[in-house]
């Protein structure tokens, strides 16, 4: 039924010949082709869809990485500071 090269604008040429000459016997099977094929394309948008909203999601939460690790990093320096000036305190 479905050629793995065909596109729609085939199908529905030949759709079109069946209306022309009255003979719909292959009718309904081209009718399934064409959805099918419409069906994949539907498919084939939403899975582009979602790849585009899941490369934004990765790149806020690559963000907001970023900006926790600068963060961990400030709090571990002021850590070490306290630490310092605790043990400084502690030699007095």
């Amino acid at each position: 039924m479905s050629n793995p090269n065909r596109y729609i604008c085939s199908a529905l040429e030949e759709m079109r010949k069946c209306c022309k000459t009255l003979n719909f016997a292959m009718m309904k099977s081209q009718i399934e082709e064409v959805q099918v094929m419409a069906n994949r394309m539907e498919e084939a948008l939403y899975d582009k869809d979602d790849l585009y909203r899941a490369r934004e999601e990765y790149k806020k939460l690559e963000d907001e990485t970023k900006k926790l690790r600068k963060k961990k990093k400030k709090l571990l320096n002021q850590i070490e500071d306290l630490e310092e000036k605790r043990d400084d305190l502690k030699d007095v």
